[in-house]
């Protein structure tokens, strides 16, 4: 199977960032799945935004309402997870990175808007949401975001949390990991891969599920290269 192609919080090339706009972009180019950021409001609403504050207040404790004056304040548009649901559900699969604690609640949002196990993938740096997860729907796939943690760190936490894919910053990824994490059945999924030669050998490598990238049309276009060359 070829690497996954998944488009860092949409396509900002055309549209801002984690809004429905980017989202239609990344689909337009053929992404095979969309990044996104969800954070739960001091409400419960789940809404697809970066940062953990907006305006200097922290997300969990404002309002859905409260949160829109804010975002109108600076001039921004911010979806909520099931408006991005409904935008995207049946169209392309989705990588869902929860902010804060909002497991469960992204949890009946997926199976509301009737996702399907393959459908998506639930992706935090916080091992014990990922467990939550697990425990809560034992079939969902899950990937541990990690930023320095090397590989030989991250097997032991990965199989604590039966997680199903490593992601981590591409920066610490070196070929003896790439060949530990095929032999145990580890696929990784590196983030954010802009770079035009670390595109493709991360696409040529057998342990690699995925990347994460910026320039998903650039990314598209070296895969479908790659798989020609490699069929001729």
């Amino acid at each position: 199977m070829l690497p996954w192609i998944i488009a860092h919080r949409g396509d900002a090339t055309t549209a801002t960032e984690n809004t429905v706009a980017a989202f239609e972009s990344a689909i337009r180019l053929g992404a095979d799945m969309i990044e996104m950021d969800v954070h739960r409001l001091k409400d419960g609403t789940l809404v697809v935004f970066h940062d953990d504050s907006i305006d200097s207040m922290a997300l969990n404790d404002i309002g859905l309402s409260e949160f829109r004056l804010y975002a109108t304040k600076q001039r921004i548009t911010v979806p909520t997870f099931d408006q991005v649901l409904k935008a995207c559900v049946g169209r392309v699969k989705l990588m869902i990175e929860m902010k804060n604690d909002c497991v469960t609640q992204v949890l009946r949002s997926v199976e509301h808007a009737h996702l399907g196990v393959n459908d998506y993938l639930l992706e935090c740096f916080e091992p014990d949401s990922l467990l939550l997860a697990k425990a809560q729907c034992p079939t969902v796939r899950t990937a541990l975001l990690t930023e320095q943690l090397e590989l030989e760190e991250t097997l032991p936490l990965l199989k604590r949390i039966s997680a199903n894919y490593w992601a981590p910053n591409y920066s610490i990824l070196s070929e003896a990991m790439f060949e530990h994490s095929h032999n145990e059945g580890t696929g990784i999924i590196p983030w954010t891969v802009n770079d035009k030669v670390e595109m493709k050998r991360f696409l040529s490598a057998p342990a690699v599920a995925g990347i994460i990238t910026d320039r998903t049309e650039e990314a598209i276009q070296l895969r479908r290269h790659a798989s020609a060359s490699s069929r001729a």
